[in-house]
């Protein structure tokens, strides 16, 4: 396919899982995991892994989180702006 080793019918969810998961992919699609050892994979060592690397995602997703409140003020900044760019009167 594209170069990665696909996980065969017979292999456990933590194998697919575990050869799937990359922070560095914009959708988290669990698709790449450069370095992924070869071989039966534990548990624990996908849910590590996949623990680090939500983590890098979580910081790219906290940064570019905006809140409602957020969202409004900006609406009102730029509603306030059109106003006295206008000529009106800002309150």
């Amino acid at each position: 396919m594209n170069g990665q080793k696909t996980p065969t019918i017979r292999s456990s969810a933590a194998e697919v899982v575990y050869t799937r998961a990359d922070a560095d992919k914009t959708s988290m699609s669990l698709k790449a995991w450069k370095g992924a050892p070869t071989g039966k994979i534990s548990a624990e060592i996908v849910k590590a892994h996949a623990f680090s690397e939500f983590e890098k995602y979580r910081i790219v997703q906290d940064r570019l989180f905006e809140s409602d409140f957020e969202k409004q003020v900006r609406v009102l900044d730029t509603q306030y702006k059109k106003q006295i760019s206008s000529g009106g009167e800002g309150e």
